[in-house]
């Protein structure tokens, strides 16, 4: 047999073979890359004032009689909360909307909240815009992170204003990040979550706004995040909302007293 046959065989069989390995390489980056990009464009579109709003179809009526009406408003981690706290005569109405960004919050305001007359408001927001902040491949994502502390400035003015007592829970600290989410974020969540909730607490110290501060639920006694309190990187269950209750029923008996 012609040895060298054989060694041209190989050496063709190899070629292909890097030739192909070449090519399913630039085609999985180009992939990725468009990836990224398509859940860039998304976070930023979440986090940009566009229009009108869909808010939640909430049925209300007028408040009954020694009844303490109690509004939650926020994202997805408002909408998901069960339980709610435990009081008499007290109705909660859940205007939590997943994925919802602050600047999304602020066209339901009146719709979602304001409508329905209640005596507290319950807000906890801010992870979407910051998640968005985070997102590899966003544009100004400090204009972002002001953006939301403006709108949560906002909020807290608006509702004071008008006589209703607001609580703005501490924002959740984000469990640990899976390899997923690593492709598209930057590992600064956790970190921008505490830098905004030191400014989003200073805008609660004005009559009739309320700080919870709920970092006594979500750290144990090392500082690290409690894990058992998610369900994934973002969100929270039950067993975390109970937490979480506890402290709130504290805060809401001084205020309905």
């Amino acid at each position: 047999m012609n040895l060298s046959f054989f060694t041209s065989k190989t050496a063709l069989l190899l070629i292909t073979s890097l030739l192909i390995n070449v090519a399913l390489m630039v085609v999985c980056i180009s992939l990725f890359t468009m990836a990224q990009s398509f859940y860039s464009d998304y976070r930023h579109f979440r986090a940009l004032k566009i229009g009108t709003s869909e808010s939640s179809v909430l049925e209300t009526t007028e408040p009954k009689a020694n009844e303490t009406r109690i509004v939650l408003y926020g994202d997805s981690r408002v909408q998901n909360w069960i339980p709610f706290p435990a009081l008499d005569n007290t109705t909660f109405i859940n205007a939590g909307i997943n994925g919802e960004t602050t600047t999304e919050m602020q066209r339901r305001l009146e719709h979602d909240v304001l409508r329905h007359k209640p005596d507290i408001v319950i807000i906890q927001a801010g992870t979407n815009d910051l998640t968005a902040s985070v997102t590899r491949g966003i544009e100004n994502p400090q204009k972002l992170v002001n953006d939301m502390h403006q709108n949560m400035q906002y909020f807290i003015s608006t509702l004071t204003e008008k006589n209703i007592q607001v609580i703005v829970t501490s924002v959740f600290p984000n469990n640990t990040v899976n390899m997923t989410k690593r492709l598209f974020w930057f590992d600064t969540l956790i970190t921008d979550i505490e830098a905004s909730n030191k400014v989003i607490e200073q805008f609660t110290q004005i009559p009739g706004a309320h700080w919870l501060d709920l970092s006594s639920v979500f750290y144990n006694a090392k500082n690290k995040v409690n894990s058992e309190l998610y369900i994934d990187t973002l969100h929270v269950n039950p067993a975390g909302y109970r937490e979480i209750n506890l402290l709130l029923k504290e805060l809401l008996v001084t205020i309905v007293e």
